[in-house]
């Protein structure tokens, strides 16, 4: 996908889509793509590109995740309709963890946008969300957090305390110290999954003096529904990129050298 007119006269920077487990998905409707909507991307002057991310059940998920998607950004180059100094992460729910998980592996990326993600599988394996601490008659959630770590979309296979090192290494809080890229973190304190997984990853960088920022809903759930509440987050991605894209001091070290 890419827009009509550039930004700044220079072909525009490239928005990338990463949701691993399946073939790359056709652009949803508007209102079942509220968080990464393609058509609001590119009339906003970005090029968008859904990458197709299958992962081999027994591969580790995070393992070549920045391989995979630098793969595909690397094909659509010939196209010509994209400037590939300047590639911006962009995922909601697992693709933010795909996001944030690639940036960990790779210095190429300009930017990591990541919403309402879990960025570290070992406490969300057995943390609860806020809904059965309202409503505790619903029952515990124990069985369907580690079913989705273990058997879902994680894909571990194993609980934490049989192979620790597994969560570790799939977990990109824990690989936090080689992020480079600016990050910008949304979140909602209603979501299912707890805002407390975009608190710790915003902790771990904003501990090592990164370039972090974290954007929480009030009364939001995994996907924004507020109509002010969308307006806002699309205003803030715009004003932040435009600010990480025109300073070469916040782009990755070979780009800024160039």
């Amino acid at each position: 996908y890419s827009p009509s007119a550039s930004l700044d006269g220079r072909k525009p920077p490239l928005i990338v889509l990463p949701y691993p487990g399946s073939p790359a998905r056709a652009q949803a409707p508007t209102e079942e793509s509220v968080m990464t909507n393609i058509q609001i991307m590119t009339s906003a002057g970005y090029a968008v590109l859904v990458p197709s991310l299958p992962r081999a059940a027994a591969v580790e998920p995070g393992a070549g995740m920045a391989n995979d998607i630098l793969a595909a950004v690397d094909a659509a180059v010939p196209l010509g309709v994209f400037d590939p100094d300047r590639v911006v992460l962009w995922g909601h729910s697992f693709g933010a963890w795909a996001a944030v998980t690639a940036a960990t592996q790779s210095d190429r990326f300009a930017a990591v946008i990541a919403a309402n993600g879990p960025y570290d599988l070992l406490s969300v394996w057995g943390q609860f969300p806020l809904t059965p601490s309202l409503l505790p008659e619903s029952g515990l959630p124990v069985r369907s957090r580690a079913g989705w770590v273990e058997t879902g979309q994680a894909g571990l296979h194993v609980p934490p305390f049989v192979v620790p090192a597994l969560y570790l290494l799939n977990s990109p809080a824990f690989s936090s110290s080689r992020i480079s890229a600016p990050v910008l973190l949304f979140t909602g304190d209603r979501d299912y999954v707890p805002s407390g997984q975009a608190e710790e990853l915003f902790s771990a960088l904003y501990r090592q003096q990164k370039d972090v920022v974290l954007v929480t809903y009030r009364g939001e759930g995994h996907v924004l529904s507020s109509p002010a509440n969308i307006r806002d987050m699309y205003a803030t991605v715009w004003l932040w990129l435009r600010e990480v894209l025109s300073d070469p001091t916040r782009l990755p070290r070979r780009i800024a050298s160039d």
